[in-house]
């Protein structure tokens, strides 16, 4: 009877140990358990504290095996310290000690566990936490009071059921380049390869073949590297199909999933009834990377798809709450260095630093600020942020050690198409790609950074001796041994990304003008095709991406002026295509690459330098575009803007388009007003007919640059339900819009950065003060230049 009471009370320290606490708390637990076991074992020896481990370990083991960790043998988890291939190999190389936040709690360190690629599992105690990398996981383990050692096997059945095999987006996609075929003698042996596959990947830079998944049937083995994962199966008899899906339990059982604090908005999730654990862990394997985990009870299943994902639990009766992948990923091309928080960056192995790895900026101090630094530079590896500033780091981040306060992440703006490494590119004739010759040793790294510097960049394709820097979109890729096919997506988070909309100059700003939208049903648009939209959209900015109870929307932004701001929403993510420089659209003029421009009709105007090229093009009606190099200045002309380079042509020369006119509060549905939506007064425009947007506009560039009387033409307000264009010529220019269908309001801007513009202050004549400027306090340059439109200005200087 005295055993039984010891059993029971062990039991209940046991099990409420697994809810997170504060550390004191914990160790008081443990000591308290140290203690009860050192009295069952001083009163019946140690056959005695045997039984009462097995006891606890057998019930122990039944509540862990909920999420992805679960004990090593049949001897349980808890008062176990990891080893490797017997009790006695516990060499330091097998893991990676995480102290701080990752070492608070049980649940912390697992998630330490899933943000490390390659962990095998974990060994835990009150203020250490220790995650396993070794090559061939953990294997046995020892008797040591107060310690938990769990490992890690984060698959889950596809469609919750054996016998069945794996596909891509649907049941009859199954592209041979989606996989690599091996072989081995177990299941386990398979899952084995697939996790030492990601633990291989941090060698090439985490760019190349991250395992998604397994397929295994008879002795064969297929590593599913698709960048999408595995997001379908069907029925084959003998098989199993099992996509990499990491799940950590989040508290206890009987709590269920919360955002901020009892945040359980109806859009957070998605419900589903009659279905069991597996089934409902493979719905939110289906909907990766924006499953952020579930909430299961026997009554119903809840996906959770809230961006900022799962935040807190609250009590709720026979419910248990599983966190899914990575904590706080957000799809940009940042990803965290063993968790990410805490950690200093390193080169190859945790003692590899030297100050000439990276370039220190001391007034850098947000993390968005360094992001926008590393993508400024074309050899950028990962960045490094503190209290102190922000380190750019130039070589390959491959590990991190520990230290409080600093942040370390891995720049990998390069996504391998279908796993990336033996695979070759497709797209869609006619296929724009610019060869290019590098040394062997180095023609993946120069491949990329060659890519990184050329405008409207799409991907990569290189084999050992040759690489093509890709222009037009990659639409896929197939098997070939001899390449690797990689898309270029330097995407950052706006404001953190999570829980954020995309928007223009001010935190209402967001006309649908700006955008191009594109939805789907659940499951048919993911996040990496939305990304893909946007690269392959030209003039695209960012993106916004959506997750509903049912529907997933892209919005693709190609506002001039790019994403500027963010504002709350929840369940949606923005991500900005490179960085913002409030600089970047001040000419009207738009560099496409080096090459000449793709046209019929040109003018050559030779002797002249760039900027006298521009003015040419400026001054003669109908001109859309240049190109300028050797062979002098040519200006184009053509009925449609120029939007392409012809990169076999000369190199040395440069394209650009020439674009003038500015949308208006998003210019399509918009009417063009004076001071404010009511001010529509006759002498404000001139009005003549147009066959389209384009004539349009051609006829406020002829009579902008021909005025005689003093009215230039100041916009245009087009409508293409009856042809009709309006040349703005109000003094003041266009104030204001209001919603009108079929309409669209344009500003004429056809500014020109003189010498680059960006760090020049302007200059009048040599000769004598024959110019008069007028300095004005403004809250951004969208506010000079509309000082200087209403002005009459000739020009203008921001700073």
């Amino acid at each position: 009877m005295t055993l039984t009471m010891s059993v029971s009370s062990l039991f209940c320290l046991a099990t409420c140990w697994v809810v997170p606490a504060a550390v004191p708390a914990q160790e008081l637990e443990w000591q308290t358990a140290e203690l009860a076991l050192r009295n069952v074992s001083q009163r019946h020896g140690d056959s005695g504290l045997g039984f009462v481990q097995r006891k606890l370990s057998t019930e122990r083991k039944e509540f862990q095996i909920t999420d992805s960790f679960m004990p090593v043998d049949v001897d349980g988890a808890y008062d176990r310290v990891c080893r490797g291939i017997d009790p006695f190999d516990d060499d330091g190389s097998y893991y990676i000690v995480r102290g701080e936040a990752a070492a608070e709690s049980l649940e912390s360190c697992k998630r330490a566990c899933v943000d490390t690629p390659g962990c095998r599992g974990i060994e835990f105690r009150p203020g250490r936490c220790e995650v396993w990398v070794r090559a061939g996981g953990i294997q046995a383990t020892a008797v040591t009071l107060r310690v938990v050692c769990l490992r890690y096997v984060p698959f889950v059945l596809a469609a919750g059921v054996e016998d069945r095999a794996c596909r891509g987006k649907d049941e009859f996609d199954n592209n041979p380049a989606y996989y690599e075929i091996t072989t081995t003698d177990s299941l386990a042996a398979c899952q084995d390869l697939c996790l030492q596959r990601n633990l291989a990947n941090l060698g090439s830079s985490g760019s190349l073949s991250w395992c998604r998944g397994i397929e295994f049937g008879g002795n064969r083995c297929e590593l599913w590297t698709r960048t999408e994962g595995i997001g379908a199966s069907v029925e084959l008899r003998g098989v199993v199909c099992q996509p990499l899906s990491p799940f950590v339990l989040v508290d206890a059982m009987d709590r269920g999933c919360s955002g901020r604090s009892d945040d359980v908005d109806e859009h957070f999730y998605t419900s589903y009834a009659n279905v069991s654990l597996q089934g409902c862990k493979a719905l939110c394997a289906e909907h990766a990377p924006f499953c952020k985990g579930i909430e299961f009870t026997n009554a119903y299943c809840h996906v959770w798809t809230r961006v900022s994902g799962i935040e807190k639990t609250v009590p709720r009766s026979g419910a248990m709450c599983l966190r899914h992948g990575e904590t706080g990923s957000v799809g940009d091309a940042f990803e965290k260095i063993d968790g990410g928080s805490d950690r200093a960056c390193r080169g190859m192995n945790a003692s590899d630093w030297s100050p000439s790895y990276f370039e220190f900026f001391a007034a850098s101090k947000s993390i968005e600020d360094c992001k926008s630094r590393c993508l400024e530079n074309p050899m950028c590896q990962g960045i490094e942020l503190n209290g102190y500033g922000c380190k750019v780091w130039t070589v390959i981040v491959t590990t991190s050690i520990g230290f409080s306060g600093t942040s370390c992440l891995r720049y990998s703006a390069f996504v391998g198409v279908d796993g990336g490494a033996r695979h070759g590119c497709y797209g869609v004739d006619p296929v724009e790609t610019t060869a290019l010759q590098f040394p062997a040793d180095s023609i993946a790294e120069q491949c990329r950074s060659a890519c990184a510097q050329s405008v409207g960049c799409q991907g990569v394709e290189y084999n050992e001796t040759s690489c093509e820097v890709w222009s037009s979109r990659i639409m896929g890729s197939y098997a070939n041994v001899n390449r690797s096919c990689m898309r270029y997506k330097p995407f950052i988070a706006v404001h953190g990304g999570m829980d954020r909309a995309c928007r223009g100059m001010l935190p209402d700003d967001a006309w649908p003008g700006y955008y191009t939208r594109h939805v789907s049903i659940l499951s048919d648009l993911s996040l990496q095709e939305c990304k893909a939209l946007c690269t392959s959209t030209a003039g695209c900015k960012g993106i916004q991406y959506d997750v509903r109870s049912s529907v997933k929307t892209c919005l693709v932004w190609k506002r001039r002026r790019g994403i500027q701001m963010s504002s709350d929403q929840s369940g949606t993510l923005c991500l900005r295509l490179g960085i913002y420089d409030p600089f970047e659209d001040s000419s009207a003029f738009e560099s496409l690459g080096h090459g000449t421009c793709s046209g019929v009709v040109f003018s050559v105007y030779p002797d002249v330098n760039l900027d006298r090229c521009k003015l040419h093009c400026i001054a003669v009606p109908g001109c859309r575009g240049l190109d300028f190099g050797p062979e002098g200045c040519r200006i184009w002309l053509s009925e449609i803007a120029i939007n392409s380079v012809n990169m076999t042509s000369d190199l040395e020369a440069e394209c650009f388009s020439y674009e003038p006119f500015r949308d208006v509060d998003g210019g399509m549905g918009r009417d063009c007003r004076g001071h404010d939506g009511s001010d529509l007064d006759s002498s404000y425009f001139m009005q003549f007919p147009a066959g389209s947007l384009q004539a349009c506009q051609d006829l406020c560039v002829q009579q902008a640059e021909g005025d005689v009387v003093g009215k230039p033409c100041k916009g245009i307000a087009y409508d293409s339900t009856v042809g009709s264009c309006r040349l703005w010529v109000r003094s003041q220019g266009i104030g204001a819009t209001v919603d009108m269908s079929n309409a669209v309001c344009q500003r004429y801007e056809p500014f020109l950065d003189l010498d680059g513009g960006s760090g020049r202050a302007c200059q009048g004549d040599a000769v004598g003060a024959s110019y008069t400027y007028n300095l004005t306090q403004v809250a951004n340059l969208e506010h000079c230049r509309s000082l200087c439109l209403a002005s009459g200005c000739r020009g203008q200087l921001h700073s």
